[in-house]
């Protein structure tokens, strides 16, 4: 089973991605949630999840914070950033730094699609 960790500021948006990733025969599992880039990567280095589905709008430290931060130790972690406000260049940023996919919230229903063909690419 692949062990995903959600990483959003609003409570009811980490719930809606749970049931999204844990719903049918994907064989996704939440291993844990943060809610702040601090609590994010306390949980990275903790957890080792498989696969970070990770906001970029919270306060404080914004989704490319972490993983400026994450992919800076380990390139190889595997992140999505699933965020309302991905323009271009915050879309240019992801890419430059590692950032294996974004996707923007409107499109949840690809999420679990997504989250799988990032787990699998090399």
């Amino acid at each position: 089973m692949l062990r995903a960790l959600i990483v959003d500021d609003d409570h009811h948006m980490r719930l809606l991605i749970r049931l999204t990733l844990e719903t049918g025969d994907a064989e996704i599992g939440v291993a844990c949630e943060a809610e702040s880039g601090p609590a994010a990567l306390a949980a990275i280095r903790a957890d080792r999840p498989d696969v970070v589905v990770l906001d970029n709008m919270m306060p404080g430290m914004s989704g490319l914070d972490v993983a400026r931060e994450v992919l800076r130790d380990d390139p190889d972690q595997r992140i999505v950033l699933f965020s309302a406000a991905l323009d271009e260049r915050t879309l240019a940023q992801a890419g430059a730094l590692g950032v294996r996919a974004c996707l923007h919230k409107t499109s949840i229903e690809q999420l679990v699609e997504t989250v799988l063909e990032v787990v699998a690419a090399p």
